[in-house]
C-alpha cells in the first residue's frame, strides 16, 4: 500500500463500468499510483488480463482500492457484475 502523504494528485476521471472489460481512458503521463472508488454496483477487476463475471477481484459498491504502480494502473481492467449505473472514480498521484 502506498502512503499518499508524500504523493501529489495529478488527475481525476470518472468512468462508467460496463459488461465489457475496460481500463482507464486518461492516465496522466506522470502518474505512479491511483486510488479508485466504486459506486452503483459490483465490479470484478484484474491488473493483468481481462476479468469475467466469475474471475477477478470483487470490488463492492462504496469501496476503495489502491493501485501502487503504473503497471497496475495501465493493466487495470474492470467489468460490471451487477447494478444499473456503475461508476469507478480514479484519482491519480505522482
Amino acid at each position: 500500500m502506498v502512503s499518499r502523504t508524500n504523493l501529489t494528485p495529478v488527475g481525476f476521471e470518472k468512468l462508467e463500468v460496463t459488461s465489457t472489460p475496460s481500463g482507464f481512458s486518461t492516465i496522466p503521463s506522470d502518474a505512479s499510483a491511483a486510488v479508485i472508488s466504486l459506486e452503483g454496483g459490483t465490479v470484478r477487476f484484474k491488473t493483468f488480463g481481462d476479468p469475467s463475471s466469475t474471475d477477478g477481484h470483487k470490488l463492492l459498491d462504496g469501496t476503495f482500492y489502491e493501485l501502487d504502480s503504473i503497471d497496475e494502473i495501465e493493466g487495470f481492467r474492470g467489468i460490471k457484475i451487477d447494478g444499473t449505473n456503475v461508476y469507478v472514480q480514479i484519482e491519480y498521484y505522482r
